[in-house]
């Protein structure tokens, strides 16, 4: 795609794919460094479509797909759609994701994409919103683009807000998320390294947040927002301004 207007045009720091500081990508040699690494993020409107930009720092195919490792999902806040009666919520795309969305940025449009299954897009109340015009992730541009009907997705524009979180996907797992373990085994994440001693080490791996990588504000930490043993894990958006 060519031109447009960018509405939200954000990065992310490289190498900050490890959570809150310390989860560790599965032993397989299925998971390539990178996968799991977001870089920026962007917003961008063309000739009546919406384009939702993910960049990662290496996306390489995985288990015969170009997008077989990864589990995206995009909150959507548009502050014209609060006091509407269209509804926001807070909540996770499963509450086994184990985190919930700010309430300054609750959602009314939630978009969750992967390598092996078809698009979600939802309203708060989990009815299908529409259907993506299309999903194409790149290798030679490490990006996984989504490309949205402006008539149902709307204009966005300063004061929407967008919450991304990335973590891996397990199309045997009931929330469709890879499970962690203690440390990390052939194809679960590890909450720590082996030896770690760092006090999320100690907590119930069932109970972290699933979100290897998030895009933050200027104003939080990712290692402190992702943390579970600082209180419960509320992810915050990046507002268009």
């Amino acid at each position: 795609m060519v031109g447009g207007t960018t509405v939200l045009d954000v990065t992310d720091p490289t190498g900050d794919d490890n959570g809150p500081g310390t989860y560790q990508y599965p032993t397989s040699s299925s998971f390539s460094a990178g996968s799991f690494d977001l870089t920026r993020f962007q917003v961008i409107t063309a000739n009546g479509t919406v384009y939702l930009r993910t960049t990662v720092a290496k996306l390489t195919p995985t288990f015969g797909n170009v997008m077989g490792a990864q589990l995206l999902d995009v909150y959507v806040h548009d502050p014209a759609a609060v006091g509407t009666g269209a509804g926001t919520s807070t909540a996770a795309a499963f509450a086994s994701r184990n985190y919930t969305v700010a309430d300054a940025d609750a959602w009314n449009q939630r978009l969750e994409v992967q390598g092996f299954a078809s698009p979600v897009w939802v309203d708060a109340a989990n009815n299908q919103v529409g259907t993506p015009t299309a999903v194409v992730a790149s290798t030679v541009s490490n990006t996984i683009t989504i490309a949205l009907p402006e008539s149902a997705f709307g204009n966005p524009a300063s004061g929407w807000t967008f919450t991304v979180a990335l973590t891996g996907q397990d199309g045997f797992s009931g929330d469709q998320a890879r499970a962690f373990s203690a440390t990390p085994q052939d194809f679960s994440f590890g909450v720590c390294a082996v030896g770690g001693s760092a006090p999320i080490c100690n907590v119930n791996p069932g109970t972290v947040p699933k979100v290897m990588d998030t895009i933050v504000p200027s104003d939080v930490t990712q290692a402190a927002e992702l943390d579970p043993t600082l209180g419960q894990v509320v992810l915050h958006g990046i507002t268009a301004q």
